[in-house]
């Protein structure tokens, strides 16, 4: 009796060692898999399927365009990199939050104005997506 619990035992630890070398096995794999593809999954067409636009070059930053009450009225893409134009930055509309916010750059509102359309905003009226508001 007590020869075969020895031996269930010593099945059971056996089992549960395979089962650890794999579970390694499988996590190893997954990182690996995690590294390789994540590009390729983010700007393939598992985006144009659910209808975003591509992700924007590495110098561009999300950001919140704000009125002049500081409420944020549109999020949009924003290249920090390049030196702004007369206190302004070029800005690429990724979702529109006020439709009946006033344009700066010409007259209209930014319900005229398409995603991924590309407008000037003051640099004073942009902030970062998680940047606080001072």
């Amino acid at each position: 009796m007590k020869a075969r619990l020895q031996k269930e035992k010593d099945n059971v630890r056996k089992e549960k060692q395979k089962n650890e070398a794999l579970k390694a096995q499988l996590d190893a794999e997954r990182q690996k898999n995690n590294r390789e593809g994540h590009d390729q999954i983010s700007s393939s067409s598992y985006q144009q399927e659910i209808g975003t636009l591509a992700p924007a070059p590495s110098s561009f930053r999300l950001c919140f365009l704000r009125n002049l009450r500081r409420k944020a009225v549109a999020c949009a893409y924003v290249d920090r990199a390049k030196a702004p134009n007369d206190d302004d930055y070029d800005c690429m509309i990724n979702e529109i939050m006020d439709s009946n916010a006033m344009l700066c750059d010409r007259d209209g509102v930014l319900g005229d104005v398409s995603k991924g359309a590309m407008i000037k905003w003051p640099k004073a009226y942009v902030t970062d997506v998680g940047e606080p508001l001072n």
